[in-house]
């Protein structure tokens, strides 16, 4: 459960008292869990991990939140729903995503690198030029999903439904753990 307090200061949607009350409490580990931010005009707030512990956005509701330039490094989000939210540019750093609602989420290059995305749902999400290095996304719902431009360098992609994904320009290594049947259920003409 959300500490209150927490959560008052972060609904006021004044995220410059929000980011000074996290450098003023550098040791706190914010606690939003189950919170209910629908639509919440968060764009730049800190949600980071603090000092190895993870802030805690477990199974909150925070569809059509305005999340961009949002640092979210180290949070954890999983059980989380994010619909139709707007985490364009956000810092998602080794976040916590298992199983989070991500459809139709805007996360154009968004830095989701080491982050664990493990059955994800991120249908027709924007993640055109996001940086998924590293990212673990097995078992992911990719359907239709824009990676156009995506850094997957090193990532997990086993058993994740890529059909009709766009994987133009997408960068992978020798280290994407990806299949050709994969590649193949994206979209023709575009696969990386």
């Amino acid at each position: 459960m959300a500490n209150q307090e927490q959560l008052a200061l972060l609904k006021q949607g004044i995220i410059v008292f929000w980011n000074t009350w996290r450098r003023e409490h550098p040791s706190l580990r914010p606690d939003l869990s189950g919170a209910r931010l629908w639509g919440a005009k968060l764009s730049g707030a800190d949600l980071s991990g603090a000092n190895l512990s993870q802030a805690s956005l477990r199974e909150a509701f925070l569809d059509g939140a305005d999340l961009r330039k949002a640092n979210l490094s180290g949070a954890q989000f999983s059980f989380s729903e994010l619909e139709e939210a707007n985490l364009s540019r956000a810092r998602l750093k080794g976040a916590l995503l298992i199983k989070a609602n991500l459809s139709r989420a805007k996360l154009s290059q968004a830095d989701l690198s080491g982050a664990n995305l493990t059955q994800a749902y991120l249908e027709e999400t924007d993640l055109s030029g996001a940086n998924l290095s590293g990212a673990s996304l097995g078992g992911a719902n990719l359907m239709r999903a824009n990676l156009t431009g995506a850094y997957l360098y090193g990532a997990d992609l086993s058993g994740a439904d890529l059909t009709q994904a766009d994987l133009s320009n997408t960068k992978l290594n020798e280290k994407t753990l990806i299949t050709k049947v994969q590649i193949g259920q994206a979209k023709p003409s575009t696969h990386a």
